[in-house]
C-alpha cells in the first residue's frame, strides 16, 4: 500500500483562498485537483496527520468531508496518533514516525505538509508546501515521483 500523510492547512487550503471565501472549514478546489491527480497516478491512500483530525475524529467523518470537496470515496484509511505526553514535545513528524512504526509493512509513503518540524522523517519523503499557496503542481509531481519511484 502507498500512503500519503496529509496535512490540510497550507496543503488543501491556503491563505488567499480562505480570504476569498471567508470560511475556514473549506478546501481550495485547485489543491483538491492536485491531490486527485496524485491519488489517480499512485493509487495511494491517505492517512490524515492534520490537526483537522481533532475536529473530524473518525475516518468516516474525514472521508465525508473530503468526498464533499471532490476527493474519491474512501481515500482516507487512517489518522496519525495524537500524542498527549506533555513532558515531551512531539512534532507532526514524530506522530507520523509512530504511525509508521505501528504499521511496519509500509514502504512507499510521502508526507505533505507546510510544517517545518518534520523530524525524524527523512527529508526525501517530505514534500513541503506553503501556507500562502497550498498544494501546487510541482508538489503533486514530487509526491508522484516519491510514491512511484
Amino acid at each position: 500500500m502507498k500512503v500519503i500523510f496529509l496535512d490540510f492547512d497550507g496543503v488543501l487550503n491556503n491563505e488567499p483562498y480562505l480570504q476569498k471565501v471567508g470560511n475556514y472549514r473549506t478546501l481550495d478546489p485547485e489543491s483538491i485537483d492536485q491531490l486527485n491527480r496524485v491519488l489517480e497516478a499512485t493509487e495511494a491512500k491517505s492517512v490524515v496527520s492534520s490537526t483537522w483530525r481533532y475536529m473530524y475524529p473518525s475516518v468516516r467523518d474525514l472521508n465525508e468531508l473530503l468526498e464533499s470537496h471532490g476527493l474519491p470515496k474512501g481515500c482516507v484509511t487512517g489518522l496519525t496518533p495524537r500524542v498527549l505526553d506533555y513532558n515531551v514535545h512531539y512534532t507532526r513528524g514524530a506522530e507520523i514516525a509512530l504511525w509508521l512504526e505501528r504499521h511496519g509493512s509500509i514502504k512507499n509513503w510521502v508526507a505533505v505538509d507546510d510544517e517545518s518540524a518534520m523530524e525524524p522523517l527523512p527529508s526525501e519523503r517530505v514534500v513541503k508546501t506553503e501556507w500562502v499557496v497550498g498544494l501546487q503542481k510541482e508538489h503533486a509531481d514530487k509526491m508522484i515521483e516519491v510514491l512511484n519511484g
